[in-house]
């Protein structure tokens, strides 16, 4: 089991402040799941009624992007920290 720390854009920061610590083992997509598990209100924000992200949510593993990398399938390790950003649309 591993900690990482989680940083909720300003858009979700309001669930649960600004950063939580997330506990598990895994990867990128079981520390959201445990996330979402922590704060239930982030679940529909974030994730599909099928449990996939939303395409317009982006998030980040120490500043890469996880498209880049395996997707939620990339590993955690203890400290890393994971940035979750929606994108907004306006005009």
């Amino acid at each position: 089991m591993v900690a990482v720390r989680v940083i909720l854009s300003a858009p979700l920061d309001g669930f649960a402040g600004r950063t939580v610590e997330v506990r598990t083992a895994g990867s990128v997509g079981r520390v959201i799941e445990a996330l979402c598990r922590q704060v239930c209100e982030l679940r529909t924000r974030i994730k599909d009624e099928s449990g996939k992200l939303y395409p317009f949510v982006n998030v980040y593993l120490n500043g890469e992007d996880i498209r880049h990398l395996k997707g939620t399938e990339t590993r955690v390790r203890n400290g890393d920290e994971i940035l979750i950003v929606p994108a907004i649309a306006g005009g």
